[in-house]
């Protein structure tokens, strides 16, 4: 892991750690000893999906330093995180740059379709390139946020509904979210709690 990288924990949360950290060093010796060398993490509010935060972390992911900073610079102006970006890469390639779907024609590491690449990257040359396709990916996905808004969906689970489904979301009677629910839940995982 990142020496940059911070624990986030809610108020709570890092109450809670600290009830159960005092518990443990009173019934046991090693956990003493290791007490002395304790020093306080910061608490730092963890931002939702649509909150850009000031702070960002780098995360023990298959995604190069480069490219998390590549990542944080393309949402900062954005209603979204890089947290958001990489559960969508993980869910569409599994973080593999050269992922492809012939049946949908998608590529990439955010499964972009070719007949859209120059669309959402005009400066893209190679649509498997890392940084053009999450850079068509990012732009599809702030579009969509966009379109959904001006539609009166305002939830980051439209977002990520409509970048999968496209405007075929907004015609559903009943809309699902199972694909918004696979991005959320590998947010929720271990690299990034």
């Amino acid at each position: 892991m990142s020496k940059k990288m911070l624990i986030a924990l809610t108020v709570f949360g890092w109450t809670m750690f600290g009830l159960g950290f005092w518990a443990h060093i009173q019934t046991s010796a090693p956990a003493q000893l290791a007490y002395q060398h304790y020093e306080p993490v910061p608490i730092i509010v963890y931002p939702t999906p649509t909150q850009p935060a000031t702070e960002y972390n780098y995360y023990d992911i298959p995604l190069s330093i480069e490219l998390q900073d590549f990542v944080i610079e393309l949402c900062k102006d954005k209603p979204f995180t890089p947290e958001l970006v990489y559960g969508i890469i993980f869910t569409e390639s599994r973080f593999i740059p050269t992922a492809i779907n012939q049946p949908t024609k998608c590529y990439g590491l955010m499964q972009v379709m070719q007949p859209y690449f120059l669309h959402w990257n005009p400066d893209g040359t190679d649509i498997l390139d890392p940084k053009d396709n999450i850079t068509a990916g990012v732009n599809a996905l702030y579009a969509w946020s966009v379109i959904c808004q001006e539609k009166g969906f305002v939830s980051i689970y439209d977002y990520l509904e409509a970048y999968n489904k496209g405007y075929t979301h907004f015609s559903m009677p009943a809309p699902t979210y199972d694909y918004a629910a696979r991005v959320m839940s590998y947010i929720e995982t271990k690299p990034f709690s």
